[in-house]
């Protein structure tokens, strides 16, 4: 009896390791269409399922009981990739539908600007704010945000570079020139990190200005 009853449960797990769930469809649309939408999925392992042009649908096959992460990535030309997230840690409903929104290269890119000119505005006001008088009708820039520069990765020596740039109109510098550098490797860090600089900017007979030939050295310390 014991033998007969070991047998059976031989065949039973033999029957379920080789045996397939029904396959699982996951239907998936964008706006707008024509996006690749690539499934990709597995546990432990990840591995690409497929692809297709929206809207469209995808299917895939598991064993039974087998626990199934995936997501679905929409790409297309001129727009922002969009990761759609499938069913974590649990079967996928067959007939799953997903959806994504792309937004184009543009927009994002005005959207980040956007952002970014909000946030350059309140950091002015809040520069005007602090002045302990009211500012004359003429003045030079006066520095409301300095952003330190971030160490090259892989650089072992103390250093800095001298930098000509323009303080334009909405405070924000510009025509960033590097005039010289004691390590060629802080040349990038030095122009990213003085971009992110503001300042309230020069004011001629009340009135903000552009201010050229701007002088400034930015230093790097090896802590």
């Amino acid at each position: 009896m014991r033998i007969f009853l070991a047998i059976l449960l031989a065949s039973w797990v033999a029957a379920c390791a080789t045996t397939t769930a029904p396959e699982t469809r996951v239907s998936i649309s964008s706006d707008p269409p024509g996006a690749t939408a690539r499934l990709i999925g597995g546990y432990p392992k990840f591995a690409a399922l497929g692809q297709c042009q929206t809207p469209c649908e995808l299917t895939f096959q598991r064993t039974w009981g087998e626990i199934y992460d995936y997501s679905v990535v929409l790409e297309k030309e001129n727009y922002l990739a969009v990761e759609l997230r499938g069913y974590e840690g649990e079967a996928t409903p067959d007939g799953t539908k997903l959806h994504g929104e792309l937004m184009t290269l543009a927009a994002a890119w005005n959207l980040e600007n956007k952002e970014q000119a909000q946030k350059d505005a309140a950091a002015l006001q809040s520069c005007l704010n602090a002045a302990a008088s009211p500012l004359p009708t003429d003045f030079e820039p006066i520095p409301c945000r300095r952003v330190p520069p971030s160490f090259p990765v892989g650089v072992d020596v103390s250093g800095h570079c001298d930098m000509d740039f323009t303080i334009k109109a909405d405070g924000k510098p510009d025509e960033i020139d590097i005039v010289s550098c004691t390590d060629d490797r802080f040349a990038r860090a030095s122009e990213r990190a003085l971009g992110q600089w503001l300042y309230i900017p020069a004011r001629r007979d009340g009135l903000p200005v552009d201010r050229p030939a701007m002088k400034v050295r930015i230093t790097f310390r090896l802590e």
